[in-house]
């Protein structure tokens, strides 16, 4: 996007009541501010979407370590994404490493919830709605070096501790459903949680769908509420939305209907 206007989009839709909360879990491993649309407080579905991890895409190797300290000092880089690629589509001008002007991975997620990508410029209010519904943020607070042919990947470490801050953001957030873009994180819940002392539903590996195996259970009880974690194949690539949007409506299905409801049904 050419000349953000950030501080416009958030006024529209974005909640920052929860960000003195926020703030306090910044010493606590949170480097970036999470994603909170200003219906998701009151929104039946509460849906938290969490990401896996923001991405360098710097092809120049001689520039990474500028890259990520640029990134890693933002704390609103989160909510800068949002509002750009998200909320705005094609017009953000927005290109991925392979210099695409898309982005798979939130192009998928939109298409998975509503069975719509949202890209033809008369779909931007619905955009608006989605992401006003919605909170976001990303597992991993430390930016990847994806470039060129690099592939970073997160440590076992990276996903313990994203575990715990995750406990603490449930916590301020009270979502009532989770869904993960990509199952890694999966693997180490049941390890985390019974270190953390969190009562909660073991992960269990199921059938093989779309190229991965479906992680059955994954819950969480938090303030006697019971929170709903739901991992689905990473958006970005062979990612087979029909079949995924159907693993949703099965395991919630009111929340699907209620969000779709909310962007799609009650408003042009």
């Amino acid at each position: 996007m050419s000349e953000p206007s950030y501080e416009k989009q958030w006024i529209l839709h974005l909640d920052t009541s929860f960000d003195e909360k926020f703030t306090a879990l910044l010493p606590n491993g949170l480097r970036w501010l999470p994603w909170v649309g200003k219906e998701f407080r009151n929104s039946s579905g509460r849906i938290l979407v969490v990401g896996e991890s923001h991405y360098t895409n710097e092809g120049d190797i001689c520039k990474i370590a500028d890259k990520k300290a640029e990134c890693h000092s933002n704390v609103f880089y989160t909510r800068e994404i949002v509002s750009e690629y998200p909320l705005e589509g094609y017009e953000a001008g927005w290109k991925n490493s392979g210099d695409r002007g898309n982005n798979p991975t939130f192009d998928n997620l939109h298409r998975t919830l509503l069975k719509d990508d949202l890209l033809l410029p008369e779909h931007k209010n619905k955009r608006s709605r989605l992401w006003s519904h919605l909170a976001f943020y990303n597992f991993i607070q430390n930016a990847m070096d994806y470039g060129g042919n690099r592939r970073e990947r997160p440590s076992p470490d990276d996903f313990l501790r994203g575990w715990k801050l995750f406990i603490q953001l449930a916590d301020v957030l009270h979502p009532k459903a989770c869904i993960f873009i990509g199952v890694q994180a999966s693997n180490s819940f049941n390890a985390a949680m019974g270190e953390l002392s969190v009562q909660h539903k073991p992960v269990s590996i199921g059938e093989s769908i779309n190229g991965v195996y479906l992680r059955n259970g994954g819950e969480i009880a938090l303030n006697d509420e019971v929170i709903k974690l739901v991992f689905i194949k990473h958006t970005s690539q062979y990612f087979s939305w029909e079949t995924w949007s159907r693993y949703l409506e099965s395991l919630m299905p009111e929340t699907i209907e209620y969000l779709r409801t909310a962007v799609i049904s009650e408003h042009t």
